[in-house]
């Protein structure tokens, strides 16, 4: 956490000190992020939203006036329950400056080495309930599921709200993205397209 701090001067300065806050429901808004923080002279309070749909990416900033309100912020609010969820704060660290994680290998302009794979499908904007085994019965009826896979977080284990479905053919995994994408499913609507993670 102090290392963090230390880090975190570099994204502050004169304006204050930016805090990363995450694992936000998808309800918490602009101003009811600011009301959260109203108490610790808060400024620059941005809920991240996709481009294209308008929806928030579950994460925003706050700036806050030094590193003593910041670390108070942290100490009070890190883990507390806003919305639903146990939200988490911490210094904001500019990407280039954060040690590279000891988990992933450094990126030499690749992905990761993924191949593409025509038959695996993402499922994202997915109900808070659905688990992989719904997945797979989604897709079950459009042909062999290989693989259904929903992504969590790795410290609460909640659903981030998307996930994959590796289909057994092309083809299928097709009629899969032409039949589910946009439908309502448990009061959501569905964005179901082939996972082209090379692009």
């Amino acid at each position: 956490m102090e290392a963090a701090a230390e880090d975190g001067a570099a994204v502050s300065g004169e304006e204050g000190v930016k805090l990363y806050v995450g694992n936000l429901s998808w309800g918490v808004t602009n101003d009811s992020l600011a009301d959260v923080f109203n108490q610790y002279g808060a400024s620059d309070v941005t809920v991240v939203t996709d481009m294209n749909t308008g929806r928030s990416r579950g994460f925003g900033f706050v700036t806050v006036p030094d590193q003593a309100v910041a670390d108070a912020c942290i100490a009070a609010l890190d883990g507390a329950d806003v919305d639903g969820r146990a939200i988490r704060v911490n210094v904001s660290v500019a990407r280039e400056d954060r040690p590279p994680r000891p988990d992933r290998p450094p990126r030499d302009g690749q992905r990761r080495g993924y191949d593409f794979d025509g038959r695996k499908v993402y499922f994202g904007n997915l109900s808070w309930g659905m688990d992989h085994l719904d997945l797979q019965d989604l897709c079950g009826e459009f042909g062999t599921v290989e693989d259904a896979r929903l992504i969590t977080d790795r410290e609460t284990n909640r659903s981030r709200g998307f996930g994959f479905v590796t289909m057994s053919t092309v083809a299928e995994a097709e009629e899969v993205v032409n039949q589910l994408n946009g439908q309502d499913v448990d009061g959501r609507v569905l964005r179901v397209n082939i996972a082209n993670v090379d692009k």
